[in-house]
């Protein structure tokens, strides 16, 4: 069962469990550029990972800009 949608807003930034609202472009950039743990990821690793999580979180500034990084917790059942 997929998690329902969470949205809460602050000040300077948006939360959002919204998968759709996610840039995935910039998410893959991310991993597989930046993140030490994570380069080199293939796209389609990324994807996919987004597509079986049971929460996605993405973190949006006030404008509506994605941030530099997303956390995406990962589902125990696909562990």
């Amino acid at each position: 069962m997929p998690a329902s949608l969470h949205e809460q807003s602050h000040e300077s930034y948006h939360l959002s469990s919204n998968k759709a609202r996610l840039d995935h472009d910039l998410i893959h950039r991310y991993l597989s550029e930046t993140a030490y743990w994570a380069q080199g990821r293939p796209r389609a690793t990324v994807e996919r990972s987004i597509e079986h999580s049971y929460l996605v979180m993405g973190a949006y500034e006030s404008n509506g800009d994605h941030p530099d990084l997303v956390d995406q917790p990962a589902d125990p059942r696909n562990c």
